[in-house]
């Protein structure tokens, strides 16, 4: 029976992090795409679906001890080591010192990578008579349905911070062909079976020609079928040109602004007025792009759409003399709450540039309400009741959730859908945007404010998660932050210039868009995750006559 005991079981599956960690991008280590597989290889070994049942059956509650300190171990080294920035946000943010800060931040173990415990937890919960699972004696058959209910888990198991097994396959980009009919799905569904598949060798001496076979396949695929470049653009007046201004605004500065403190906003608005009205090599620019949260005073864009308030000042000044539109991050007011509890949103406000309104060249076009707050930083994940401990949690925003898919439009033509913040790591909500707006979009913007972060991994991972949406939607994908990184990331998985971390300045670029509307939704876009399940059934029915293949030429 392989059950080792619980210190050394713990040790491994820790040793197993490290190598998972190795798949995703860390300021101090080499990346490595296929280093998920091997870490939860390690972690696979120790859970008791991957044994037979009667191995199960002999010491389970010694088999318990042992999964969960394979899960702790390998959660634990995964927090703190691929996402150890949260310990930094806690001392930046919440102004708690080390070691405490670490001390808490370990916390986020129990719930970093839920859906293995999960796992865990249906394997034990579920009768031996009621779980299919049990009564497939075969490894191979085994392993490939393990390998979709990992899947299925993963996807659908609610993360503040989902980095997913195929979300590493991005090393391979523009390799990566099938990302717009499967999306990231089919990467962690082939990472998995062959994870499982290097258990039944180790295990069972089982060679899992299914997931070798299957893992080639995608590999081969995905390769000779390379994501495509966009091709040379052909609309009339050439490519958008934008400017992603990026303010570096410190944290103590960006708290004063939300405080209301007038030095620190008229420092704000200098800054701004000087980076967004600096002369661009590029000529006349379409738009301007601010991060999120950039613009300090609140707004009220319900006043702005019935004509009854214009923009602020300074935005019409930055207007006047760079003639482009205006879409930044900022507060807007909720009209059904004056105050208190959910009378604000974060929001992305679009303004149009208008020269035939003199004096007040800027008029409000669209607002997009963010609509996935991040527990604890923007809302308390407690649902009414969380209106009553507000009075005694006050570093938490608590803003009011949207409900709107909004289809922001440039006078130029071009559409575009937003996403705050974390919004774009989660491609169910993307795809739902995209599926509920009347046009399909030209490109999708991302504003985000990665400054509680700090010099960490945490820039680098967000924007490399992020860009899987372009892949999947094949979509460009404009992202703006406020300390860094902004770039444009295209469908193919190339990335324009770059902006570094923790500098004040524009990045002024062609942004290149393929003919008007030439833009067809994916297959991943039109389907989702249901586009793996005729694949799953494909590979189940092979995987039927291939055995019974292997038993005639038994007999």
């Amino acid at each position: 029976m392989f059950v080792i005991n619980t210190p050394i079981t713990f040790i491994l599956a820790a040793l197993g992090g490290v190598v998972y960690c190795l798949g995703f991008p860390l300021t101090f280590a080499p990346a490595f795409a296929f280093g998920p597989i091997i870490g939860i290889a390690v972690v696979l070994f120790f859970f008791s679906a991957t044994d037979d049942s009667s191995q199960v059956d002999r010491s389970p509650k010694k088999a318990l001890r042992v999964e969960i300190a394979a899960w702790l171990g390998f959660s634990m080294v995964c927090n703190l080591l691929g996402h150890y920035w949260i310990a930094a946000t806690l001392g930046e943010f919440g102004d708690i010192p080390a070691p405490f800060n670490y001390l808490l931040a370990s916390l986020f173990s129990l719930v970093i990578m839920p859906h293995y415990l999960i796992m865990i937890l249906l394997w034990r919960l579920i009768p031996e008579r009621y779980n299919p699972l049990l009564q497939l004696r075969h490894p191979g058959m085994k392993s490939f349905a393990l390998a979709i209910v990992l899947t299925s888990l993963e996807s659908f198991t609610p993360q503040q911070f989902p980095a997913h097994m195929g979300h590493a396959w991005l090393h391979l980009a523009p390799y990566l062909g099938l990302a717009p009919i499967f999306g990231v799905p089919i990467y962690s569904f082939v990472s998995f079976w062959m994870a499982l598949g290097i258990v039944m060798l180790i295990k069972k001496r089982f060679i899992d020609y299914g997931a070798i076979v299957t893992f080639s396949l995608v590999l081969i695929i995905s390769i000779i079928n390379p994501l495509k470049q966009i091709p040379a653009n052909r609309r009339p007046g050439g490519p958008l040109k934008i400017r992603m201004m990026q303010p570096n605004i410190g944290n103590h500065l960006k708290l004063n602004l939300e405080r209301g403190h007038a030095k620190a906003i008229e420092h704000t608005f200098q800054l701004y007025q000087r980076l967004s009205s600096a002369p661009s090599e590029l000529g006349q620019l379409d738009l301007i792009i601010w991060p999120e949260t950039a613009f300090p005073p609140l707004v009220n864009t319900q006043r702005m759409r019935e004509g009854l308030e214009w923009p602020h000042p300074m935005l019409q000044k930055i207007a006047a003399q760079t003639k482009a539109d205006l879409l930044f991050g900022g507060y807007d007011a909720n009209p059904e709450r004056q105050a208190g509890y959910h009378s604000q949103y974060n929001a992305a406000i679009h303004l149009s540039y208008r020269p035939e309104i003199a004096g007040n060249p800027l008029k409000f076009s669209q607002v997009y309400h963010k609509r996935i707050l991040i527990p604890f930083g923007e809302r308390l994940p407690l649902g009414p009741f969380g209106q009553y401990l507000r009075p005694y949690i006050q570093n938490i925003s608590y803003f009011g959730v949207g409900k709107t898919y909004p289809l922001f439009k440039l006078k130029s033509g071009h559409r575009f859908t937003i996403a705050i913040c974390y919004e774009v790591l989660f491609y169910n909500y993307i795809r739902s945007y995209l599926n509920s707006v009347e046009q399909t979009p030209d490109f999708l913007v991302n504003l985000t404010n990665d400054s509680w972060y700090g010099r960490t991994s945490e820039p680098y991972q967000h924007l490399f998660l992020s860009k899987w949406r372009a892949l999947e939607f094949q979509i460009p994908l404009v992202r703006m932050t406020n300390t860094g990184i902004s770039s444009i990331t295209y469908p193919d998985g190339s990335e324009s210039e770059r902006t570094s971390l923790f500098v004040a300045t524009n990045l002024d670029l062609r942004l290149k868009l393929g003919e008007a509307n030439s833009a067809v939704p994916t297959l991943f876009q039109q389907w989702g995750f249901l586009m793996m399940l005729p694949l799953w059934g494909v590979i189940f029915i092979l995987l039927l006559l291939g055995g019974r293949f292997q038993r005639r030429r038994a007999a």
